[in-house]
């Protein structure tokens, strides 16, 4: 029996994928994926995505993450100048010297986790209606009681509401405020935790929900209890779409891997869509096929068999 890492070589060849290099375009989810629940990087998996920038591949991050906290887990990686798709595609980001066919960005400056200066640039921002997320938080917080709400603004800190445990956000701080100033003209994510509600049952209560102009992804991650909301009709799928015509790349030169319920369009959308080992029996179903899980390097697995041909 082939074993996983001749599978996914197999049906790269099979979907004939360009080479290595500025014509290929790669999608990487971060936690789950590039990142294992210890919050260490394997060697591996980081050397595999330098050897595909040095070769001038398009390495796209796409996370549910937010912009600092993104930075966080980039600067891990030593990526210096990054494209990343952060809150599940309702903003797109650029480090460092990055660009996107001559696109900059406008630019934000915010504070790292140990409080340093940086300087990022935003654009393709989507943001929720106001209405809509009034709607959303009232409705939500009636249905989790003992939920923590919080909001992500286009520029400035995020906003926190009852004593919303700042340890397990990136970076860890935020503006308190009274729920009712939760409701801004101007946000980005939405998210709501329940530390302890497993991701199934956070899908089966908010599913019948009414929650019109807002688009909400559970995270995978172990009774993370986490929500993230943004504008409806925006998700990762969607602004990959969009940075691929930026980027004047075929859809056929597309590859994309993810290991949660935020990355299923994603997977699908792609021209080569992997799920990541450990997700879900319901990810995996999405997708063209499965790498190892992220504590056996399953990316790296994926982006050295794109490298070998």
């Amino acid at each position: 029996m082939p074993d996983v890492s001749q599978k996914i070589r197999g049906i790269i060849d099979r979907r004939g994928l360009p080479e290595v290099g500025p014509e290929l375009m790669i999608l990487l989810d971060l936690d789950g994926t590039v990142l294992p629940p210890d919050g260490y990087i394997r060697p591996r998996v980081a050397d595999a995505i330098h050897a595909h920038i040095r070769a001038g591949s398009r390495v796209v991050i796409a996370t549910g993450r937010g912009r600092v906290s993104a930075l966080n887990v980039v600067e891990m990686l030593r990526i210096r100048n990054a494209v990343m798709i952060c809150s599940n595609g309702n903003e797109t980001v650029l480090t460092g010297r990055a660009s996107i066919n001559g696109i900059t960005g406008v630019p934000y400056e915010s504070l790292t986790d140990d409080g340093r200066p940086v300087t990022m640039r935003i654009t393709n921002v989507s943001t929720i209606d106001e209405e809509d997320l009034a709607n959303a938080l009232v409705t939500m917080k009636a249905a989790f009681p003992r939920a923590f709400f919080a909001v992500e603004p286009v520029s400035g800190e995020r906003y926190l509401a009852d004593d919303f445990p700042t340890g397990i956000l990136h970076p860890q701080r935020g503006e308190y405020v009274e729920f009712a100033d939760l409701f801004v003209d101007d946000c980005v994510r939405l998210i709501m935790v329940q530390p302890g509600l497993p991701a199934t049952e956070l899908q089966r209560r908010l599913e019948p929900l009414n929650l019109p102009g807002i688009e909400w992804a559970a995270s995978s991650s172990s009774n993370s209890g986490w929500v993230d909301a943004g504008r409806a009709g925006v998700t990762k799928a969607v602004t990959a779409d969009l940075v691929r015509r930026e980027f004047d790349i075929s859809a056929n030169s597309t590859v994309a891997i993810g290991d949660g319920h935020n990355d299923i369009g994603m997977i699908r959308w792609a021209h080569l869509g992997i799920a990541m080992g450990q997700a879900n029996p319901y990810v995996q179903q999405q997708a063209d096929a499965t790498t190892d899980s992220v504590w056996d390097d399953g990316l790296a697995t994926v982006l050295e068999a794109l490298l070998d041909r």
